[in-house]
């Protein structure tokens, strides 16, 4: 940088790792005090950039983002990868075949694997966490709802029975919801349980749709997703049965305060 006069000069040295800005004249004469405000501008600059790059890290780091990021355990993780797993499913049904259907099947194991899996890390590490509650039940949805919706495209389940049971998930979806709503705990009950189990159970089979083993599997996995059905109805109906009752409830103590 040149000043007004042409036989002084300043010489500015770049940032070295610790943070100091260096500059040292040229020439001897002294320095113009327009030159002289200019660099301490450029020193004060250079100060004030490096303290809002220091305040931008600081507020990533502790940002809600990141802070949700940090409570992603190894069970939420197992639980995303049940999530992962439903296009594989999806997919290797959509070209259906022998070898793919079986393919299809073993995902889909693994995929039901992971679902106990996730939830005995979860209680035996004390990783429980409100992403892990929020993301089991709905990874579970995903890949029972996307198995039976490919297996009534192709003709291999009773349309109505995957209607009734895809309701059925939406309307405890939608009292869960409610009942959050409301400061009201809806834990899962054993017809619930009992009911997952059913259908991945009467999955698998329908998904293998050939014989195998000369076992009909189709026949065997019909029989038990009209097993599953049965139980789906039930538990929706004592889902709805405890909402009401802890509805009523906590209408009763409003009253009574």
């Amino acid at each position: 940088i040149r000043g007004k006069h042409p036989e002084s000069k300043i010489v500015l040295m770049p940032i070295f790792p610790h943070g100091a800005l260096f500059s040292r004249p040229c020439a001897s004469p002294a320095l113009p005090a327009s030159l002289a405000g200019v660099l301490r501008q450029a020193r004060i600059f250079s100060f004030l950039h490096r303290g809002s790059m220091v305040a931008k890290r600081a507020e990533t780091a502790f940002s809600p983002r990141s802070a949700i990021s940090m409570h992603i355990t190894l069970a939420t993780k197992i639980t995303l990868m049940r999530v992962i797993l439903v296009p594989v499913v999806v997919a290797l049904l959509y070209f259906e075949g022998a070898a793919t259907c079986r393919l299809a099947a073993l995902a889909f194991i693994l995929a039901s694997v992971t679902d106990w899996l996730d939830g005995y890390i979860a209680r035996s590490c004390h990783m429980v966490s409100n992403m892990g509650k929020f993301l089991d039940p709905l990874a579970d949805k995903v890949l029972i709802c996307s198995v039976l919706i490919m297996l009534v495209m192709l003709g291999w389940a009773p349309a109505w029975v995957v209607i009734v049971i895809v309701s059925r998930e939406l309307i405890v979806t939608g009292l869960r919801t409610i009942a959050i709503d409301e400061g009201i705990v809806l834990a899962a009950d054993r017809y619930g349980k009992l009911k997952t189990v059913l259908q991945m159970f009467a999955s698998v089979p329908l998904m293998l749709h050939y014989p195998l083993w000369g076992v009909d599997m189709h026949s065997l996995g019909t029989v038990l997703l009209y097993l599953s059905m049965v139980m789906a109805v039930f538990s929706c109906w004592n889902y709805c049965r405890g909402f009401f009752a802890a509805v009523k409830d906590e209408q009763g103590r409003e009253a009574e305060n």
